[in-house]
This record gives structure tokens, sequence and C-alpha cells, in this order.
């Protein structure tokens, strides 16, 4: 989920400046919620709702970011087409990244976490595995399954469906870690 939020908003921008270095190993982040009306937690409990902006239950590692004022300069010319639903300033270089956002009008989010790690992932120490961080987890979980159960996209057979899956990354086995992905975004020049 992380690694397309950044690859959506470079693909929508068109301009590689959008990304900002930024070194959050593995860090659990409490969110920042802005004041927006977020189709994401609508169904979210005001009591759930604020243990979220209370407690760590954000699940990150990020070598690179999208800062709430590159995203507010990259969008300038249509300040209704995105909303930031959250930001976060848990990184090294105390950026304020942006964490989630939905498109207004078209049914499109963007996560910057990860969130299937906090329910199934214990390997990695510092997991925030509390009740908190699991609710969020599937609070986010279910919203995007029931935003798939809307879709009224369907496929002739199985083989159509793999060949619709959107994996742009390779693995690379190496023997000290499971699985790498080593992610490659193609160098896309400015708009002139």
């Amino acid at each position: 989920m992380a690694r397309g939020h950044l690859a959506i908003h470079l693909y929508e921008t068109r301009d590689p400046a959008i990304l900002t270095k930024s070194d959050a190993d593995w860090i659990a982040e409490v969110p920042n919620f802005l004041q927006v009306k977020s189709k994401m937690f609508n169904l979210t409990t005001d009591d759930n709702l604020e243990k979220y902006k209370n407690l760590p239950v954000g699940w990150d590692y990020r070598s690179h970011c999208i800062t709430a004022d590159t995203f507010s300069r990259m969008y300038a010319n249509d300040t209704t087409f995105y909303m930031v639903v959250t930001t976060s300033t848990a990184d090294n270089e105390g950026n304020t990244c942006v964490t989630i956002t939905e498109k207004r009008d078209y049914p499109f989010y963007t996560i910057q976490y990860h969130v299937e790690q906090i329910m199934y992932d214990f390997s990695v120490a510092g997991t925030p595995h509390t009740a908190a961080a699991r609710q969020f987890s599937e609070d986010v979980e279910f919203f995007f399954a029931r935003e798939t159960r809307n879709s009224i996209n369907y496929f002739d057979s199985y083989i159509h469906v793999t060949y619709e899956y959107i994996y742009n990354f390779k693995h690379v086995y190496d023997p000290t870690q499971t699985i790498a992905d080593l992610f490659e975004f193609h160098v896309i020049s400015a708009p002139s």
C-alpha cells in the first residue's frame, strides 16, 4: 500500500519533485487526522477515532514521502482533486508527510501505512499489535473490501483476473531477508 501511495501521486503530478527523502525505519505512528469528512473512516465510531488520534496505530517504513507543503504546491491548480485525510511527523528529518489521501469525486484512495503488518506480521519488533492498532487495521482493510464489492468489474475467467493484477515490482530473494521488494519508478519528465 505504501509504495502505491507514492506511485499514484507521482503518476498524477508527473513530477519527481513530489517525492522527498524521508528516514522512517519501521515506526509506529500516531496519525494526525485533519478536519475533513473522510469516506474511509465514516463508519468508524467516535471513540475508536479518538483512539486512532492519540495512540500509535500506523505502521510504516519509508525512504521517501510526500510532504504536506509539496502536496499543496503540486495540486495547487486543482485543490478539489484530492483531500489529505492524515499526516505524520514521525520521520527523522521532521517532515510533515501526507499519509492518507482521498480523491474527492472518485473512489480513489492512497495510504502510506502498512496496515496488513499490524494484523499478520510478528517478525519485526516494534510493530503495534495493540487493540487500537488492530482495530485501525481492520477499519482500513474492511473499507477497501467494501469499496471492492461496490465494483461492477467482473472477469470472464481466472486467467483474465491475473492479467489485470498490478504488480510492477520484482522480488529479490536474499538469504539474509525473506523477500526484499525492489520498486522501480519510471523517470517521468516534468510537463513543459
